[in-house]
């Protein structure tokens, strides 16, 4: 995995790299998400979109 860039919420230009050890059964779905829509939209309704 990799992070890089201003979509990696970076303020200063890196790579940034992620080495993640696997083994069979492991649980870990890919591909993998970073999750920013899921922030983006807690920020956007912070109660859940409920008054």
């Amino acid at each position: 995995m990799t992070s890089a860039g201003r979509e990696a919420t970076q303020s200063v230009f890196h790579l940034h790299l992620h080495i993640v050890p696997r083994q069979d059964g492991d649980g870990l779905a890919l591909p993998w998400h970073s999750g920013k829509a899921a922030r983006i939209a807690r920020q956007a309704y912070p109660n859940g979109g409920t008054q």
